[in-house]
């Protein structure tokens, strides 16, 4: 194998490919960009019910549309007052329910945080629930009484084609930045 040298005596080249030395050390500043970035779109996913690679989630299964619609927390209205039917409106309720939306705060707890000296970049969670909606959980597995049923995977967190795209825009954006 033959190699190459190149000696660069160009002032100009050697304080940019310097810069770029310093920048690619402290990546922070474009790993928190990437971070802001990153949560705006996982909280985008539950408007839009989809996983990074663009599948759709889980549909409610009916059973947990009728725990919902028996809990405390149902809407007002969705039963019929003497013969506990569902109304129209408690109908239209439980068609309109998306998975991980109509209850709990999953979406607004989304966050970032840069560790490791600004070179390692996390993004998640802190709900308990939050990895049981990300990969599933079969009847029982967390305890007897938990999940009361199987839950299906409803990935939220991940890398999209369009992160990925902004990812390597705001990288170069930031090692290039003159």
């Amino acid at each position: 194998m033959a190699l190459i040298q190149i000696d660069v005596d160009d002032r100009e080249v050697l304080d940019v490919l310097a810069k770029l030395a310093r920048r690619a050390g402290d990546l922070s500043p474009a790993l928190r960009q990437i971070g802001e970035d990153l949560a705006d779109s996982t909280q985008r996913r539950f408007a839009t019910g989809t996983a990074p690679d663009g599948s759709r989630w889980a549909p409610n299964s009916p059973t947990t549309l009728l725990r919902y619609l028996a809990s405390k927390d149902r809407p007002k209205g969705v039963f019929g007052k003497r013969d506990g039917k569902l109304t129209a409106r408690g109908i239209g309720v439980a068609l309109g329910k998306k998975p991980l939306v109509d209850s709990g705060n999953l979406a607004s707890t989304i966050n970032y945080q840069v560790v490791d000296g600004g070179r390692t970049l996390l993004v998640g969670s802190p709900q308990k629930y939050a990895a049981v909606q990300q990969f599933g959980a079969k009847k029982g597995s967390l305890g007897k009484r938990a999940p009361w049923g199987d839950i299906p995977a409803r990935p939220f967190l991940g890398i999209s084609a369009d992160d990925r795209r902004s990812i390597l825009d705001v990288l170069q954006a930031y090692l290039l930045k003159p």
